[in-house]
């Protein structure tokens, strides 16, 4: 099952694991020309978008906030049902 796709000029590549999509990605010429991701994380397709991290760093920023929050939440959450 494909957690991501990649669709590049008008072509579709799934991935089931983002350290396969990254490769794809960094093996493609500079300028990508016309790219869209589908799926993933969030910040996945931030740190991959065009630009990136020089134009959007404050929605990456905003991202990785979220990501530990919702990790700080989980453990104290399971450190709750403990204690």
């Amino acid at each position: 099952m494909p957690i991501c796709q990649i669709i590049h000029h008008g072509h579709n590549h799934e991935f089931s694991d983002l350290e396969t999509a990254q490769n794809f990605l960094d093996q493609l010429p500079s300028p990508r020309g016309d790219l869209e991701i589908v799926g993933g994380p969030v910040l996945f397709r931030l740190m991959n978008e065009i630009g990136a991290p020089m134009y959007n760093w404050r929605e990456i920023n905003q991202e990785i906030c979220n990501e530990w929050k919702q990790l700080f939440q989980k453990i104290q959450s399971e450190t709750d049902m403990i204690g």
